[in-house]
Parts: C-alpha cells; sequence; structure tokens
C-alpha cells in the first residue's frame, strides 16, 4: 500500500520532472493560501507542463501508474490539507475531482490512499466511479488500494461489475482476492444470465470471481 508523506512526493516531482519544476513546485507550494483556495486548481492544471508526465519508477512508491505530475499534484493537495484543515479541503477536493480535466481527475484519484480522514472522502470516490471515462475508472479501479479498503460492500461490488461491463480486467483490481463475496457473485452470475439471454458473449473474468472465492 502506498505510504508516502509530502516531502517524498515533492522529491519525486522534482527528480523526474521537466528541467524546472523543483523550483516551479517549491513556490507553488509556499504559496498555497489557504483563504484563497481557488487558486489551487490553477496549480493543478500547471503540473502538466510545469512538472511534466515522465513515468515514476514503480519502486519508488510501490504502485503503478503514476507520473511526476501526479506527485506534483498530490504535493499540492497533502499542502491544502495541511494548511486549509480537514473539512475545508475534503469540500475542496471534491469539487477538483467534479470539475477538473481528464488528467486531474486522474491524478486525484490516484493519490486518494495518501490523503487524511479517508473515510470522510468515500463518497467523492464512490462518485467517481460512476465516470464514462475508462481512463478515469481505471485510477481509482485499477491498482489502487483506496476502494478495497474503505468501499462499503455494495460500492466495491458496483465498482467490480462495472469493470467486467468495461472490460477492464478485475485482476487488475488491488485487493479483489479478500473482497469476494457471495454477493458478488450473485450479481455478477445475474449479469451474465442477461448477456447469455441477449446472444452476448460473457466476460471471462466473471470465472476468475468465482474461483477468487472458492480458493479462500
Amino acid at each position: 500500500m502506498l505510504d508516502v508523506g509530502l516531502q517524498r512526493l515533492q522529491e519525486l516531482a522534482a527528480v523526474h520532472g521537466v528541467r524546472g519544476a523543483q523550483a516551479w513546485l517549491t513556490t507553488a507550494l509556499d504559496a498555497i493560501d489557504p483563504d484563497a483556495l481557488s487558486g489551487v486548481r490553477v496549480l493543478l492544471a500547471r503540473c502538466a507542463r510545469k512538472v511534466g508526465d515522465a513515468p515514476l519508477p514503480v519502486a519508488d512508491l510501490e504502485a503503478e501508474g503514476w507520473t511526476a505530475r501526479d506527485a506534483a499534484r498530490a504535493s499540492v493537495i497533502l499542502r491544502v490539507f495541511e494548511r486549509a484543515g480537514l473539512e475545508a479541503a475534503v469540500t475542496a477536493y471534491g469539487q477538483w475531482l467534479r470539475r477538473g480535466e481528464q488528467g486531474e481527475q486522474e491524478s486525484l484519484l490516484r493519490m486518494l490512499p495518501l490523503l487524511p480522514e479517508p473515510e470522510r472522502l468515500v463518497p467523492h470516490a464512490v462518485e467517481a466511479c460512476r465516470t464514462n471515462s475508462e481512463v478515469v475508472f481505471r485510477a481509482i479501479a485499477c491498482g489502487n488500494p483506496f476502494p478495497a479498503a474503505h468501499f462499503p460492500d455494495d460500492n466495491f461490488n458496483q465498482l467490480v461489475l462495472k469493470a467486467v461491463f468495461m472490460g477492464v480486467p478485475v485482476g487488475e483490481i488491488d485487493g479483489l482476492s479478500g473482497r469476494v463475496t457471495a454477493e458478488l457473485l450473485r450479481m455478477a452470475d445475474d449479469f451474465a444470465a442477461e448477456r447469455t439471454a441477449a446472444g452476448r458473449p460473457v466476460p471471462t473474468d466473471i470465472g476468475l470471481l468465482h474461483q477468487l472465492l472458492e480458493s479462500r
């Protein structure tokens, strides 16, 4: 599971970012004003250009798919939580997640395991699962320990079924083996029956769900 703080994220963004990334990010973090959080949205957008999207080595975070801009955006949000307080930060996070462009949404979802008071962020994460963008959905569903650690059963089951429906491999859902239940299998089998009745192929991942439960 991800376990890294603001300083390490800032270092990773600087090391793997474009020239000038370190100076820009240091200035940006110092300028965050808890009484003017509207300016943070601008910082999140600028991370793509000012820091770049070079991939981070998996060993640096023990997580796949992270880029330098993800690390920069995570450091920005952690600084917001430090300076603005929990209530304001959680509210602002939800607004940025809903209104951000695709790349910003990806970063905001990937960083969820690093943010404080995760139970306060669950509603925002659940809402994000309704996206029609496979790229954004993968950011919350694949390789992200947050859903398995914090989603209620109903919401986790819906995430898994959406992955099956979208063709996103359920084997990439972090912590899936520990969250497979008889109810999830019933829902998956109902989905399979609907596909069969409509003359459509049944995703092979439904069989994997059965195997995971039987192996426990």
